[in-house]
């Protein structure tokens, strides 16, 4: 039986731990319809993980046992993804997807031929934490502030490595693996202007491609995502 995983703000220092959160419970006693004997996994803002037993729960509060303290697994390297701003559903898709693959920041990106600029960020907040609970990840992906692509490229001196991905660009090998921080950067469905390729190579970025097939921007994206974060 699946156990479920909520983050939250929870206190572990005592045997019994309180949820108030509205929108919690609701979702415990209501949606789940969970009842006193239900295990579940809560993770605190710090990182922390619990197996409780629910004790008590109602329309309004609920109360569980704290049963044991997990190891948490936090993330094995820093991977940044850059995307040019797509239409709604499809950011929001990539959104929901580098968060399950691991992905450690997301920096909406406004480049040359990017249509849409508008975010609806507290939305994008709640697939995040929801694509967290589900995937079993302890850490939030960090929504970073929308950024131009020049911002971006001239804020990645941190990184060990930076790539934009491009059709024109070296067929992708190895991004590297071990736990060096990589920048990615994904461009809008019309793809790159000549003038960010030629920043991003003046910047040093590897320039790759991600196969012979036109991908759409938002699987790129998620193909990009998952590259980076394996080291494949």
């Amino acid at each position: 039986m699946k156990i479920h995983r909520f983050l939250g703000e929870f206190n572990f220092g005592k045997e019994e731990v309180e949820l108030k959160d509205e929108k919690l419970v609701h979702q415990l006693a209501s949606v789940l319809r969970m009842k006193p004997g239900t295990k579940l996994e809560l993770v605190s803002s710090n990182g922390t993980v619990a197996l409780v037993e629910l004790i008590k729960i109602n329309p309004k509060i609920a109360e569980a046992k704290v049963l044991k303290l997990l190891q948490s697994k936090g993330d094995d390297r820093a991977v940044a993804l850059f995307v040019s701003i797509l239409k709604r559903e499809n950011f929001e898709w990539v959104v929901q997807k580098a968060t399950e693959i691991g992905v450690t920041s997301i920096t909406p990106l406004i480049s040359k031929r990017t249509v849409k600029t508008g975010l609806k960020e507290e939305r994008l907040q709640k697939i995040i934490t929801e694509a967290t609970e589900q995937s079993g990840r302890t850490t939030l992906l960090r929504l970073e502030k929308k950024q131009t692509f020049e911002e971006a490229a001239n804020s990645t001196q941190n990184f060990n490595k930076s790539i934009l991905f491009d059709e024109s660009g070296d067929k992708v090998r190895s991004l590297g693996g071990g736990s060096e921080s990589v920048a990615l950067f994904v461009g809008p469905e019309g793809g790159w202007d000549d003038s960010e390729l030629i920043t991003a190579r003046e910047l040093g970025f590897a320039i790759i491609s991600l196969g012979e097939t036109t991908l759409r921007a938002e699987t790129a994206a998620v193909v990009a995502s998952y590259l980076g974060v394996s080291g494949l």
